[in-house]
This record gives structure tokens, C-alpha cells and sequence, in this order.
């Protein structure tokens, strides 16, 4: 309901290739917004979470920058072993019984393992997500590189200026970023081609359109 309502942002965000959707907006000659609530409206296009479990659905490229996602911030190791990366798992929970089921989002009786096709971590840290990631890129530490950071201890920002150049293959995270960036340009122009994409932004606070929106 919070992605639905524009609370929060969620991706993928539709049941369809927000590239497939720029290009139907336009080939209906409408605005991709009005296209969108048009579809929305109709039926004929849906929020990806009211079904995770149909494959046009899933989360295929997963990328973890500086944090331990399945064993620790995502508070359901288990169920991601076997859903999102398809590896053994000591799930032992059972199924929800039919009366305790979401009304909003489609159940399925078999939901599927192994959802995604590729996770990659940026992390200097070996934690249980770089463990189990396809690629891991070696990240540069704090001592290593300009950056802010915060934590859970501390009311304000600490800065980092760097000691020492990032090591070996390491780089800072604006590196490797900016690295990937480039490369994926580069291959763009043979393989993609110009594209329009359309992503939902979710409502901004204190903005008109929060505003409006009823019950807050």
C-alpha cells in the first residue's frame, strides 16, 4: 500500500519493462504520466508487490553497497537464502494458514527460489552477503578515501579524509561507481540504443502533492 500510494519508492516498480511502457506511452501519444494512471486505472498495468511472485516481477541484478543486507538489515536470512538466491536455507517456518493470508497481494500455494540472477557486493567487509554475491568489488575503508558517515551511537556527521590512497585493486565508492557508469554507457550505445525509462518517484515531503494526498 505504500508503494501504491506513492509513500515510498519500490522496485521494480510495475509489471512491465518501464522501457516497454515509455515506448507504448508514446506510441499512444500520451504523456507518461497519463498513460501510467490510464493503465493503472484500467487494470491493464499493476504494481510489481501485488505479485513478487510472477517472474516478470522479480528483482533479476542486485547491487549491496556497503551493507550486510541478507544477514543482518533485511531481518529474514533464511527466507532470502531460499527466494532470492535459491541456496540451501534451515527455513523451518511453515506457510501462513489460509485465513491469515494478504488479501492485497496474490498468494501463491509454491513460491518460487532462486528469483535472482545476479548479486554484487561493494564492500570492504567479508559479512554473509559478500559471501554468497556472484562479484564482489573491493572497496576502499574508511582511511582510504573522502566520505561521511553516521551512526546509531552519534547525533552528528563524522568526515573522512584520506590517509592513504585506496590499496591495490580498492576503490572508493564514487570510483567504482563512476567506473561502472561509464562501462555500461559504452555498451549502451550498441545494445540499448536511445531509450525512454519511466520511474516512479515517491511524493516528496511537505510538497503539494503529499499535500493532497488524503489521509496524509
Amino acid at each position: 500500500q505504500a508503494a501504491r500510494l506513492g509513500w515510498m519508492p519500490s522496485y521494480p516498480t510495475f509489471d512491465r519493462n518501464p522501457l516497454d511502457l515509455a515506448d507504448d506511452a508514446e506510441a499512444a501519444g500520451k504523456a507518461p504520466g497519463e498513460y501510467v494512471v490510464e493503465e493503472l486505472k484500467a487494470g491493464r498495468l499493476k504494481f510489481a508487490c501485488q505479485d513478487p511472485d510472477a517472474p516478470e516481477n522479480f528483482p533479476r541484478v542486485l547491487t549491496v553497497w556497503r551493507a550486510n543486507l541478507l544477514g543482518s538489515s533485511a531481518k529474514g536470512n533464511e527466507y532470502f537464502l531460499k527466494h532470492l538466491l535459491g541456496a540451501d536455507s534451515q527455513l523451518r517456518a511453515t506457510e501462513a494458514p489460509e485465513g491469515a493470508r494478504p488479501r492485497d497481494v496474490v498468494w501463491r500455494d509454491e513460491a518460487p527460489t532462486g528469483k535472482l540472477d545476479l548479486l554484487l557486493s561493494l564492500d570492504f567487509r567479508m559479512t554473509s552477503t559478500t559471501i554468497y554475491s556472484d562479484i564482489v568489488l573491493p572497496a576502499a575503508t574508511w582511511y582510504e578515501k573522502h566520505d561521511l558517515n553516521t551512526t546509531d551511537m552519534h547525533p552528528f556527521v563524522h568526515s573522512f579524509n584520506p590517509a592513504i590512497a585506496p590499496p591495490w585493486q580498492t576503490r572508493s565508492d564514487w570510483d567504482a561507481f563512476q567506473a561502472i557508469a561509464s562501462a555500461f554507457s559504452r555498451l549502451a550505445e550498441k545494445h540499448l540504443g536511445v531509450r525512454k525509462d519511466i520511474v516512479a518517484a515517491p511524493l516528496m515531503h511537505d510538497t503539494p502533492d503529499e499535500m493532497a494526498t488524503p489521509h496524509g
